[in-house]
């Protein structure tokens, strides 16, 4: 058997091996490189890159072309998925550990794996899952592990060896500290450590962070528990590292150091957004210049990478990380049917240790828009849109957003109204919806905007009767749209008749004043301005005529 990972050396004997010329090998239909071995008189075949799905293993025939001519071998060579190692528990042994626990992937019942240890001391693993196994110690042989550092790898046919990154030690009798998590926690002390090596359970151990002392709690020869002490930060400090070791234990690597943050930053925290819909979902983002100084300090000191994790109230968010910025986003957990306003917490170690930001989130009911008023707008023409729906809040981010084009302040009326002056610069149909926090956004409408409206060219005429009656023609640049209206003072006149394309008629009103025509194109929901002013005469009256005999 052989991993996927092109490179293994699968050797062929036989009878008559001999070949005159080129040599080739064939995995299935996979062609590779062969060669002749003359020191083992037999074929060596490099097995291909095989691309297969993870936990899947394929048998492949092996094909030898020898003399000019394919020959069957009557083998079968398995391909598994790559084996990774990623860590290693207890990596500190003694003669009460009897195994091994070995975490990683690649890991399958079907194809054995052997444990090989320091190089010349072999077990057989007992798989647990696709990512674990247990390997068994051979302490037969234990006088030959004891050393300052112990290999270990992982192998499927003892040929390909997967080496573990991380170095056993073998102890007779003494305490050793090998790792601890969490590697950080906050100034103020209390952080909840598992240490993990080897230690004697009738020990009188005793945790030193630095110069302080805190109880050791016994788990078990290979764990036990440690409770950060308080240290004191300068307001302007940001990472401290001290040394942690158990007393009667040394040291096996140097990343046994504990970093300490500073909570002073949650003062003067930056976050994105302070209100959230019930449902969940709400991305929030935590920032701030003190932030990143403690983010680049705890990478800086010790690189270690920063778990962070975000609480509101009692609930976790979900997604918490690290953007490159150093600020950090999570989403807001859901709060079905509660209103409330709860406090948000920050965790840097993975939920081990909280702390309060000094803020408050609150949450409001997803808001949903029923209405579009008009249903249609024009281009280019700044028209205020009122839509109506439920659960609107006067919130700071109101807004409505036109699809993609353009994001404008709403004026909050009620809790079932919002006016937005908007200017559409598009001709189409665009989806409109509305976010109360710049983040979280309620259903989608359409709103159709049509081409730019026409211009009113000519006004004939432009004098007229004050007792009204005048039939006034309007002439536009393009032709009249359903919806057109003409509006004097207080007086609104539909299209009466309509003449070629783009010319129509209406019947003037009594009047006295001069009085500016104006003209809406969206059935008066807005109007504009023609800049034409009728003027209002008194009619002419005819008293008498002279001469009254005219002569040809």
């Amino acid at each position: 058997s052989t991993s996927n990972g092109e490179g293994t050396h699968v050797v062929v004997s036989g009878v008559n091996l001999l070949p005159m010329g080129r040599v080739s090998c064939r995995f299935g239909n996979h062609q590779t490189y062969g060669y002749f071995d003359s020191t083992l008189i037999s074929v060596a075949c490099l097995t291909p890159s095989i691309d297969q799905r993870e936990g899947e293993i394929y048998a492949y025939p092996l094909f030898l072309f020898l003399n000019g001519i394919w020959i069957d071998s009557e083998q079968k060579v398995y391909f598994h998925e790559p084996i990774h190692i990623e860590s290693l528990a207890p990596r500190v042994i003694s003669h009460s550990v009897e195994s091994i626990l070995v975490h990683g992937s690649g890991f399958s019942a079907v194809v054995p794996i052997h444990c090989q240890f320091n190089h010349s001391s072999w077990s057989t693993a007992v798989i647990i899952s696709n990512k674990t196994a247990k390997c068994p110690l051979p302490m037969d042989k234990a006088t030959e592990l004891i050393g300052e550092e112990l290999s270990f790898s992982l192998t499927t046919n003892k040929v390909d060896f997967i080496k573990s990154p991380y170095p056993l030690r073998y102890s007779n009798d003494d305490m050793y500290l090998t790792h601890i998590n969490p590697k950080i926690g906050p100034s103020f002390g209390g952080t909840r450590i598992d240490v993990y090596g080897y230690f004697k359970k009738n020990a009188k151990m005793k945790c030193m962070f630095g110069d302080k002392t805190t109880r050791a709690i016994y788990l078990s020869n290979n764990h036990i528990q440690c409770i950060s002490s308080p240290i004191f930060m300068e307001e302007s400090g940001r990472v401290m590292i001290v040394n942690v070791s158990v007393s009667g234990s040394h040291f096996l690597q140097q990343s046994a150091g504990f970093i300490y943050y500073s909570t002073h930053f949650s003062n003067d925290m930056e976050i994105s957004t302070t209100h959230g819909v019930t449902s969940g979902g709400t991305m929030v983002t935590i920032g701030g210049k003190h932030l990143t100084d403690v983010l680049d300090g705890i990478k800086n000191i010790g690189n270690v990478a920063v778990t962070p994790v975000v609480k509101f109230g009692t609930n976790l968010a979900s997604n918490s990380r690290v953007l490159d910025s150093n600020s950090i986003v999570c989403n807001a957990p859901s709060r079905d049917g509660d209103f409330s306003s709860v406090p948000i917490y920050l965790s840097l170690n993975g939920g081990v240790d909280f702390f309060p930001l000094n803020r408050q989130f609150h949450y409001y009911e997803k808001p949903s828009i029923t209405k579009i008023v008009p249903l249609a707008i024009e281009a280019e023409e700044i028209v205020e849109i009122i839509i109506y729906g439920n659960n609107f809040l006067p919130l700071i981010d109101a807004s409505c957003v036109l699809g993609s084009l353009s994001t404008v302040r709403a004026e909050v009326i009620s809790d079932t109204e919002i006016r937005c002056i908007v200017l559409p610069t598009v001709v189409g149909v665009i989806m409109v919806f509305v976010t109360l926090n710049g983040v979280d956004i309620s259903n989608e409408l359409p709103l159709a905007i049509r081409d730019s409206a026409p211009i009113v060219l000519a006004v004939e005429p432009v004098f007229v009767s004050a007792s009204g009656g005048t039939v006034v023609t309007v002439t536009l640049s393009k032709s009249a749209r359903p919806g057109t209206l003409i509006k004097l003072s207080n007086f609104t006149a539909e299209p009466q008749e309509h003449i070629g394309n783009s010319s129509f008629t209406f019947t003037a009103p009594s009047g006295s004043e001069p009085t500016h025509m104006l003209i809406s194109h969206n059935q008066g929901h807005s109007f504009i301005d023609t800049m034409i002013e009728l003027q209002f005469l008194p009619d002419l009256v005819i008293y008498s005529v002279r001469p009254s005999v005219f002569f040809i």
